[in-house]
Parts: structure tokens; sequence; C-alpha cells
């Protein structure tokens, strides 16, 4: 009897340790099942994420300049640079580059910006010889430099001097007058030293005419730097300045002015 309660116990203890294991098991799948759907949860908003930061980028990357293209800007840009001053076409092109814009923009915005060329050298002339020192000829060599070309830069000198502006004789009275002030020149020496800047004979000769100069005072100062560079008797002091362009009697009068 006592065998058949013992069997008994022992059935029911391993009926109830089955049914607790069968528990935990069920209690383990439904505490990782949770886990697995917060997983694919997260996967699944990343992607929204993305999504919403490209129209952001694109946002910045429009709307910097109010222009369509970098073309129209080059245009607009151009036409800023001659409401404030006058360029040649290579002048304003390399002012774009300068600024920023690809030679192909720079070069559309030149073309398109409705500037006249051949007005562009007659002001930018008439604004040059309106600053004196200017000979027709370097007038022309100076427009050049600028970028225009050799027709352009001639009528904006001939409209440099039809407007008035300096030019010629009284622009080369102008330059005379900032060679004498100075430096010591004899009337000849002056002469050609205009004539090298362009200037003609006949301007020349004009401009050292007019500007004032004190040929004797020129020769007495002239004698007086020499004496100072070596040692010479009155007659190679008097060579030495009749060399330099100045007349006998300028050369005397200077030597005597010196101690001689």
């Amino acid at each position: 009897m006592k065998k058949l309660i013992l069997i008994s116990l022992c059935a029911a203890l391993c009926v109830l340790f089955c049914a607790c294991g069968d528990k935990k098991e069920e209690s383990s799948d439904d505490v990782t099942a949770p886990a697995s759907t917060a997983a694919a949860t997260v996967a699944t908003t990343k992607p929204d994420t993305k999504e919403t930061t490209a129209p952001a980028a694109a946002e910045t990357t429009t709307g910097v300049t109010p222009y369509a293209s970098a073309k129209e800007a080059a245009v607009a840009e151009a036409k800023q640079f001659l409401a404030k001053a006058n360029y040649s076409y290579s002048g304003l092109y390399n002012e774009l580059v300068y600024m920023g814009y690809a030679e192909e923009d720079a070069e559309y915005g030149v073309d398109n910006c409705g500037a006249d060329w051949n007005e562009q050298a007659e002001k930018r002339a008439v604004a040059l010889s309106g600053q004196g020192g200017y000979s027709y000829d370097n007038l022309v060599e100076k427009l050049e430099s600028e970028g225009f070309t050799h027709d352009q830069a001639v009528n904006g000198a001939k409209a440099a001097e039809s407007s008035g502006g300096q030019s010629g004789a009284s622009s080369a009275v102008e330059a005379a007058k900032k060679y004498v002030d100075s430096g010591n020149y004899s009337y000849s020496a002056l002469i050609d030293k205009l004539e090298q800047d362009g200037y003609s004979t006949a301007d020349a000769e004009y401009a050292a005419n007019n500007c004032g100069a004190d040929w004797n005072k020129m020769a007495s100062d002239e004698a007086k730097a020499i004496i100072g560079s070596g040692t010479y008797t009155k007659d190679e002091l008097i060579d030495k300045l009749i060399f330099k362009g100045y007349t006998f009697e300028q050369a005397a009068a200077a030597a005597e002015a010196n101690g001689y």
C-alpha cells in the first residue's frame, strides 16, 4: 500500500515539473517577440528619415542667385561693370573670369551685355586725355594695351581730340612742365624727350616754347651737377653743357655762375 502511495506522489511531481517547463518556454517566447517587433520598427523608420532630408538639401542649392543660370548672371554682372567704367571686350571678359565665372559663361556675358566697343573706346580715350600727359600716339598705345583693337583705339584717340580733351600741343605743354620741374633740360633735349614720348615735332616745339622754362637756370643747375661729379676746366665744362644741348651763351653763363 505504501508503495502505491509513493508511486502516485512521484507521478504527480513529474506532471508538475513538466507543466512548469512549458510555462517558462511560453514566457520566454513572449519576451523575445516584442524585441523583434521593435527592431523591425526601427528599420522602417530610418529610410523615412533620409527621405525627409533630401528636399532640404535641394532647397539650399537653389535660390542662391535670382538668375536662372550662370550665363544670365554673367550678363547682369557685365552690365554693372559697364555702368561704372569703360571696358574693351577682352578687358570685360577678364573681369568676369576674375570674379569666378567660367570662361564659357564670361564669354556669353560679354557677348550679350549690349556694349558698343567703339563707344567704350571713345569714352575711355576722353577720360584718359583728361588726365593729361598723353600724346595721340600714346593714347592709341594705351587703349590697345587695355584690350581695344587698333581701329577702336584710333577712333577713341580721334574722339578725344575732337572733344577738346587734352591732346596734341596742349598735352605736350603739360608733359614739358613736368619734365622741367623735375630735372634739367636744354631746349633741344626737351624737344627730343617729348618726341620720344610720341608727340609730333610741332607739338614738342610748341611745348618747349610755352612751358615757362628758364634755360639759363637750367644750364646753371646742370653745370652744378656736372661739377659735383668730377673736376673740369672751364672749357671742359662748357663743352659738356653744349653736348647736352645748351647754347654756347647759356653754357658760358652757367660756368661763370658756378665760379669759373
